[in-house]
């Protein structure tokens, strides 16, 4: 059994050599199998790709959602938690991976094949988790609202230097957005 350690290392080849260039045997290291093993489990590079995406997502999904599911904390820092699991955690690897923009390109196909898109079961939670908070007056606010931290978010991933500044930016861009009218 894979662990997320191994959908980690194994996203690191891809961004590190490219697509093309990423072997089998360098897959099957970090993994810590053998060559023959992954060729058994997977048959493919391409099928390595696929997995190691949708395990990543997920992961990052049901941490995202943990944090939105969490009533303890006030809502703003669920949200900005809930960003922090979705997007931040990977702006280290956006920002030092040298073939990190070809992966997220072709994690983004990968995402097309899912049965539910997961960038929208994400904003769909977000959307109800802001209406059932009382954190907007209406289900229309919560899309829009829903709607304008997730753009944002993508902006902030794509921009900054580090994980903290995810972080900083996307605190900003919440208070902003939660701001009773």
């Amino acid at each position: 059994m894979e662990t997320e350690t191994d959908t980690h290392a194994v996203l690191e080849v891809f961004a590190h050599y490219g697509f093309r260039r990423a072997s089998m045997d360098d897959l099957a290291r970090a993994m810590g199998v053998s060559r023959q093993t992954l060729y058994n489990r997977f048959g493919t590079k391409e099928a390595v790709l696929n997995w190691t995406v949708e395990t990543v997502v997920s992961q990052s999904l049901d941490q995202a959602l943990l944090a939105m599911a969490d009533t303890d904390l006030p809502v703003a820092e669920a949200v900005s938690t809930a960003f922090a699991r979705w997007e931040g955690d990977h702006v280290t690897f956006l920002v030092t991976a040298p073939h990190s923009s070809e992966v997220l390109d072709m994690g983004m196909a990968v995402h097309k094949t899912f049965e539910t898109d997961p960038r929208e079961a994400f904003r769909a939670a977000l959307a109800g988790m802001l209406l059932e908070r009382g954190a907007v007056p209406g289900p229309a606010e919560a899309d829009e609202a829903a709607f304008a931290l997730t753009t944002a978010a993508k902006g902030m991933m794509l921009t900054s230097e580090s994980p903290e500044a995810f972080d900083a930016g996307m605190a900003r861009i919440i208070a902003a957005v939660l701001r009773p009218a």
